[in-house]
Parts: C-alpha cells; sequence; structure tokens
C-alpha cells in the first residue's frame, strides 16, 4: 500500500476496519476516506450506522484517484462511483470513531444506468403497487409496446452482480438489505415481492432473458439468495459448508473457510 499506513488489528480483541468516507458538499469533489478500526465490543454504546456493500470491482485497468487516510490512492472507477453515491446517502459524519455499534444494514450496488435499467427499477415498482398484480403482470408481459421494459428488466438481471459469491453472501447475512441502481433505491423486501409475482410467468419472462444472456438468469440467482436469506433467519446462521453448496454455480477468486 506504499506511504499508507493503517493500524494492525487486535489479534486479542474482536476489531475490524470499516472505510468512513468524509462528507463534501460537492458532488463530483474527489472522495476522501479514512479506515476506522473499530472495537465489536461496542455494540450497546451510542452509534453511527455502519453498512456493509456488495460492489463488483469492475474493470482494474480504469482507476480513478481517491484520498485514503491523506495519501492518493487508486480505486476501479466502479468502486469510486459507489463511495460517491454512498457519501451522499450518509447523514452524520462527524460523531467520535469510537461511537460506534453495529447495524445488520446492507446495500447492493447493481451500477450504474445502462441498457433501461431505471424503467427496470420502474417496472419492479409498478408490480409490486399494482392493486391486481397477477393480472397487471400477464397483461404487460404479452404486450408488444412492453417489451422494451421487461427486455430492460432481462439486463439488469444478467449483469454479473448476481453471480458474484461474496456479494451474494453480504447479502444473505444482512438483516435489511437495499438495492442500488444509479440513484434509485429498493428494498430487498420490494424485490422480493417482484419475484413472487413473476414466478408465475417464468416461461414468458425465461424466452425474454434468453436472448439477452446465456448466464442463468440474475432472477433465479435472486431466489438463491432469498433462500439462504431464510435459512439464516430460521437457523442463526449458515456454515461454509451450506454456503458453498448454494453458491457453487457462482464465480468467486478463492474461498476460505
Amino acid at each position: 500500500m506504499g506511504s499508507l499506513q493503517y493500524q494492525s488489528l487486535d489479534p486479542t480483541k474482536l476489531e475490524i476496519r470499516v472505510l468512513a468516507i468524509l462528507p463534501s458538499f460537492k458532488k463530483l469533489s474527489t472522495i476522501k476516506c479514512k479506515l476506522v478500526k473499530v472495537g465489536l465490543d461496542l455494540l450497546d454504546e451510542t452509534f453511527r450506522l455502519l453498512r456493509s456493500s456488495s460492489v463488483h470491482l469492475g474493470d482494474a485497468t480504469i482507476t480513478e484517484s481517491i484520498t485514503l487516510n491523506g495519501h492518493a490512492f487508486q480505486v476501479t472507477r466502479n468502486l469510486a462511483v459507489v463511495l460517491r453515491r454512498l457519501r451522499g446517502r450518509t447523514r452524520k459524519r462527524d460523531e467520535d470513531e469510537n461511537d460506534l455499534r453495529e447495524v445488520d444494514t446492507g446495500t447492493l450496488w447493481l451500477g450504474e444506468e445502462a441498457v433501461g435499467s431505471g424503467a427496470a427499477m420502474d417496472l419492479i415498482e409498478k408490480m409490486t403497487d399494482a392493486d391486481t398484480p397477477d393480472k397487471w403482470v400477464r397483461t404487460s408481459v404479452e404486450m408488444p409496446e412492453d417489451l422494451w421494459q421487461w427486455q430492460a428488466l432481462g439486463h439488469l438481471f444478467a449483469r454479473l452482480y448476481w453471480r458474484r459469491v461474496w456479494i451474494r453472501q453480504e447479502v444473505a447475512m444482512a438483516t435489511e438489505v437495499y438495492v442500488l441502481c444509479e440513484n434509485r433505491t429498493n428494498k430487498w423486501t420490494t424485490l422480493v415481492m417482484e419475484y413472487e409475482i413473476l414466478y408465475q410467468y417464468l416461461v414468458e419472462f425465461d424466452s425474454i432473458v434468453a436472448e439477452i444472456s446465456s448466464y442463468s438468469n440474475g432472477y433465479h440467482q435472486a431466489i438463491f439468495i432469498d433462500t439462504i436469506r431464510e435459512y439464516i433467519r430460521d437457523i442463526g446462521s449458515a456454515g461454509f459448508q451450506h454456503m458453498l453448496l448454494h453458491n457453487r454455480a457462482c464465480e468467486s477468486t478463492i474461498g476460505f473457510g
């Protein structure tokens, strides 16, 4: 890490490192962060929101400079985008660094606007907001003029994020998850409602997705993720072998257990 210095974790204590994103009034200003060492024995004290983020880092050759602990540090453009997005969502950043406690909230970053992703997020909301969603989906999925919206949803579910094993694990472990795409946000529970509705029309939707990607539809991957989430809620945890079983079709660099 060059001249960047950071404190080692104490192996005798429950400690983690947290990336603190510093505030800025300018949306496009350089991202400034600090690595903060946090003791998990402070769970019952006054807290600042801690949020885990599931991010696909993107092309390693396309980078942007951020400031980390006062030093210039290169990160991938995709990571810079999500850091800037989360900086805009952080409420208070001036609390004492030691006054922290864990909040099991996760953010699934699907990336920037591309191939009609905004329309796809709109479609998810339309499905879950409809008075009779089953009837609405049955009508819309067969209408030629609505095909482009369903194709946009197919492209959203074809993104690499759904197939990365660490993303699935982080989403599965979080108590509450928010799905972000560009400047749009949906709760994971909304996504669950959407696929429960869409489940009745898999043949029609899968035929649309088959023309977009040869990979297993991310829609099915979302179902698997929620299956793991339910398992963890019922059992309280998920062992390494169980996680491997449910993620065996995913992409990963290396696994530790």
